[in-house]
């Protein structure tokens, strides 16, 4: 989970697919900055979210039926990294975890890439 495409603090997280529905939880909160902390609480209106991300909680942040939503993988972002405006939102989520070098983060694009070809039938892109 990205607060943005350029945005060097990702937050580990789980995207899933069950029932119909797509469901992104947090579960590196502990390990998140501050700023990501309060972005998610932004986002997803919740009070206390905080404080469960920095105790390591597993926080379920969006939940979206594909259909509701309109989801590209811009190649201006490496196409691994899903724009997601669902509920008048955008979200930024990686399909693999970005990396610090140059040659990390090329290993991610590539990786991301073949995980972001099973996900785009299910989200209709």
């Amino acid at each position: 989970m990205l607060k943005n495409r350029t945005n060097p603090f990702p937050v580990l997280g789980e995207l899933t697919y069950a029932d119909g529905m797509v469901t992104l939880v947090v579960t590196g909160g502990k390990d998140c900055s501050g700023g990501m902390r309060d972005y998610l609480a932004q986002q997803t209106g919740r009070f206390g979210i905080e404080e469960e991300l920095a105790n390591g909680e597993h926080v379920t942040v969006l939940t979206f039926a594909p259909a509701d939503a309109k989801v590209t993988f811009p190649l201006t972002a490496g196409g691994y990294i899903a724009k997601i405006d669902v509920y008048g939102q955008t979200w930024f989520v990686a399909l693999a975890y970005p990396g610090g070098g140059a040659i990390t983060n090329l290993a991610s694009m590539s990786k991301g890439r073949k995980v972001a070809k099973r996900w785009k039938p299910i989200l209709f892109v």
